[in-house]
């Protein structure tokens, strides 16, 4: 019967590791997002040079990963609540 159990917890061990751990969602703070600003509404896509420039005035939670997941982010969400018809700031060639 021990041997049941213990092959029993052991594999729903290996079901709970096979699941995709989420990562916690952070959010911006009011100062981190007005420096991310000009990321976000530049029309090309930020180079690695600003990129790093924001990162050394950013809190130790972000990484230069951070920042352009953030950055594609917020572009993708400013195109999507542009209204029909209008051309966003971002997408203008």
């Amino acid at each position: 019967m021990f041997v049941q159990n213990e092959s029993q917890d052991t594999h729903a061990t290996n079901e709970l590791s096979r699941k995709r751990k989420r990562k916690a969602k952070r959010i911006p703070n009011s100062e981190e997002e007005s420096l991310l600003e000009p990321l976000i509404l530049s029309q090309n896509e930020p180079t690695n040079e600003e990129v790093r420039e924001k990162l050394n005035t950013l809190s130790d939670e972000w990484d230069l990963s951070r920042i352009r997941q953030h950055v594609q982010y917020r572009r993708k969400k400013k195109a999507v609540a542009v209204p029909f018809g209008e051309v966003s700031e971002v997408r203008k060639e």
